[in-house]
Order: C-alpha cells, then sequence, then structure tokens
C-alpha cells in the first residue's frame, strides 16, 4: 500500500510537471504545485514517523518516487527529511545515490560550493555550482 501511494504521489506531480513544460499554462503551473505540495506533506508525514521509506519496505519503485517527491520540496523541508535518508542510506536501506542527490539539491539551493573529491582543485576539493553545470 505504502509503496503504491508514493508512485501514485510521484507520477502525479511528474506528470503535471511534464504538461506545464509543454504548455507553459499557469493553471498547469498551479496544479503541479497543489500536488506537490500535497505529496510533499504526505512524504514528510511518513518520513517524521517511520523515517526514510527503504527498499525492504518499498521496493526501488517506492523509494524512487519518494526521491521524486522529496525534489519538489522547499529547501527547508528537504533538510528536514536528510537525516532520514542519510540513515537510511548508512544502513543500506536505499541507493547511496539519493543521498548524494538530495545533498547536491539542498547545497545548490543554498548557493555553498560542491565537495568533489576528484576535482582540478585537489588542494581543497571544491568547486563551484556552475562548474558543475558544465
Amino acid at each position: 500500500m505504502l509503496k503504491e501511494t508514493l508512485v501514485l504521489l510521484a507520477e502525479a506531480v511528474e506528470r503535471k510537471d511534464h504538461a506545464l513544460t509543454r504548455s507553459g499554462h499557469y493553471a498547469a503551473g498551479e496544479a503541479v504545485v497543489v500536488d506537490a505540495r500535497h505529496a510533499v506533506g504526505e512524504l514528510l508525514a511518513l518520513v517524521e514517523e517511520h523515517g526514510w521509506p527503504t527498499l525492504a519496505r518499498v521496493g526501488r519503485d517506492g523509494c524512487d518516487a519518494a526521491l521524486v517527491i522529496a525534489y519538489h520540496a522547499r529547501t527547508d523541508e528537504k533538510r528536514r527529511m536528510l537525516p532520514a535518508l542519510a540513515r537510511a542510506a548508512a544502513t543500506g536501506g536505499v541507493p547511496e545515490s539519493h543521498l548524494i542527490d538530495l545533498s547536491v539539491l539542498i547545497t545548490l539551493a543554498s548557493g555553498a560550493p560542491l565537495y568533489d573529491p576528484t576535482g582540478p582543485d585537489l588542494g581543497t576539493g571544491r568547486l563551484d555550482a556552475a562548474g558543475v553545470a558544465r
């Protein structure tokens, strides 16, 4: 049941997001925001009560859906969810890439430089967000 709910919420947000991209209409944008806020609220409640949805509980589709929903969260909400996602990643409950993705989104939103241990600046291991986009 939980997996199906996460997948349906994520699909609704993505479907309307794609419609907005195609049409550019205000009503489509408003629908994306309404669906995204609902989905994020559901995910936040789930995370606060049970922790981040793991592969064992919701399968790969459910984990991916939770990440898609988290993409649409405000930065403060992403920060609230990050510790639960980090705990799940530390125990192998979710792919580590999910933790990296959400962490990068938070870092980019804050304007802080990203850490790149393999980057050209081996002295500091840091690069700016513009360098990541290249």
